[in-house]
């Protein structure tokens, strides 16, 4: 990047190409499971590469695992619900279909909220972002 030239930007920052101000402003983040394919993975990090984008990696397996455990202490007199491929039900199917999108969503709300703070630095008292609430409510 480089500095603007005072001609009524304000001096400020301007990028040296379309990647770079892309890898500043958008964040992308695969999350895979272990039925997720590497190459649906690694085209992923190539799509984002090619643009420019700050990509980051993850399994959500452990997100989905707590959830179905969760579920399970309601119900333990019943099997835990299975994929169709794995001899599950349509329902239990798209039961876990849901319960993976879902942690998709929380895990991407959470990254939006606090990628500003992690890569800036930001110490735990610095509020970093929007809302200024107290955590846990």
């Amino acid at each position: 990047g480089r500095r603007g030239d005072g001609d009524g930007d304000g001096g400020g920052w301007l990028p040296a190409s379309p990647q770079e101000l892309a890898h500043h402003v958008l964040h992308t983040c695969y999350m895979g499971t272990t039925n997720s394919s590497a190459a649906t993975r690694r085209r992923a990090a190539a799509i984002a590469a090619q643009i420019g984008a700050h990509h980051q990696d993850m399994d959500i397996d452990g997100v989905t695992t707590a959830l179905l455990d969760a579920f399970a202490s309601l119900h333990p007199s019943r099997s835990p619900p299975r994929f169709e491929a794995h001899g599950g039900s349509a329902v239990e199917d798209l039961a876990l279909q849901n319960i993976q999108a879902r942690a998709r969503m929380v895990l991407a709300y959470l990254q939006a909220q606090l990628l500003p703070w992690v890569r800036a630095g930001g110490g735990a008292k610095d509020g970093g972002g929007r809302g200024g609430g107290k955590g846990g409510k």
